[in-house]
């Protein structure tokens, strides 16, 4: 692991923000939306390889150097007295907390991992800005603690007590400490529950870039169930915005869903990718992993009312966008 370094001083006449998994997909677009709005960032990432391979993040590190001045930290939060020093340096006005162990299907053969990352990690991270006295935490929670809830479209305040996996369960583990933090230290908190994000620079573990490598290479992958099961697919971008206006507008404790609200089949997202790529798709079937829920399906209201959040881009848009980026990066 590289050494920890301090953020440099900031600018105090700036608004600041503290990302944390900012080499990570959904991250590397957060702080693309935060210096777009003006934001001193200080970005920092454990590099952790557990879920995909540490040199895409840090692809995705040098492009945010290189666009934005934005250098980011090599840090674990397992290390408290560094998150507390690091916390006092950059002055944050809001820590947006999206480092993870990603992948439910993964959890359920390394729980102990997921454990240690997803609730430790951020009650060390609660704990560290209590002490540093920084109030306002965004954090990236997931669809997941819905579990396999058939009272559609998914509204956050539904029952999440029932997790199909490991990492869902930490996941609604770490949202009840941020409440916690809520009412025992004063935190602002916006808990923001993500859908099947998909874009360019997506994870290589997930399944838009799984069937867009494939259909490139003219390998088989596997489709659960045919390609029945639906997913509420939003592109990256527009998940991002929203973090950026939860950084800005939220006060109290709030939870929110970002999504799309228009869950498409897995058979449907395969073809309009094959009809992009002009290539056909060779796709074995098997169940559907009892760790994964048949439909994901986000109501997006309360995203619109309290955030202004507006998920803009199509579905036809977003795979051509992920395509082209693919063509120039992946092949």
């Amino acid at each position: 692991m590289e050494p920890h370094r301090h953020a440099r001083v900031p600018d105090l006449s700036q608004r600041r923000a503290l990302v944390t998994g900012a080499a990570g997909f959904i991250g590397a677009y957060v702080v693309d939306g935060l210096a777009a709005a003006g934001y001193n960032v200080a970005a920092l990432d454990a590099f952790d390889d557990t879920v995909y391979a540490a040199s895409l993040k840090r692809q995705r590190a040098e492009r945010l150097r290189q666009e934005h001045g934005v250098e980011t930290l090599t840090l674990d939060l397992a290390d408290v007295g560094a998150v507390v020093d690091l916390l006092d340096s950059a002055k944050p006005d809001v820590v947006i907390h999206l480092g993870a162990l990603a992948n439910p299907r993964r959890s359920v053969s390394a729980p102990r991992a997921y454990v240690e990352s997803n609730i430790v990690a951020t009650s060390n991270l609660l704990d560290a800005m209590r002490t540093a006295g920084v109030g306002k935490l965004v954090f990236a929670s997931s669809s997941t603690v819905y579990g396999a809830d058939r009272t559609f479209p998914w509204r956050e305040d539904l029952p999440c007590d029932r997790p199909l996996a490991p990492y869902a369960a930490t996941k609604r583990s770490a949202e009840l400490l941020c409440h916690a933090y809520h009412v025992i230290a004063g935190l602002d908190v916006c808990v923001l529950r993500f859908f099947s994000a998909y874009g360019p620079w997506g994870r290589p573990d997930m399944m838009p870039m799984i069937v867009t490598r494939a259909l490139f290479d003219g390998e088989t992958f596997t489709l659960f169930d045919g390609g029945a099961p639906k997913r509420d697919f939003t592109y990256v971008g527009d998940i991002a915005a929203g973090v950026v206006s939860a950084a800005e507008r939220v006060c109290g404790f709030e939870t929110i869903n970002l999504g799309r609200g228009e869950p498409i089949a897995m058979i449907d997202f395969v073809r309009t990718l094959e009809s992009i790529v002009g290539k056909p798709a060779l796709f074995d079937t098997k169940p559907l992993p009892p760790s994964e829920a048949p439909i994901t399906y986000a109501d997006i209201a309360r995203a619109r009312a309290l955030l202004g959040y507006n998920p803009t881009v199509t579905l036809e848009d977003g795979l051509a966008r992920l395509v082209d980026w693919y063509r120039a990066h992946g092949e």
